[in-house]
């Protein structure tokens, strides 16, 4: 799950500087994302909860 963390963080990196997002912009992308988490299986919301703000890792 490590690897989706570095994922995201090379996500939000591309969209600020490729695409000219602002980082409100890319929080606001992660919590349409997040909002529309009810419809991934149960391993996808694990993973996804993994690389979203505020996770404290176990």
């Amino acid at each position: 799950m490590e690897d989706m963390a570095e994922h995201a963080a090379e996500m939000n990196e591309y969209l600020i500087k490729t695409l000219g997002l602002t980082p409100l912009e890319c929080d606001e992308l992660w919590s349409f994302v997040k909002k529309n988490k009810k419809i991934l299986s149960p391993a996808a919301q694990i993973g996804l909860a993994k690389v979203m703000p505020g996770h404290i890792p176990a």
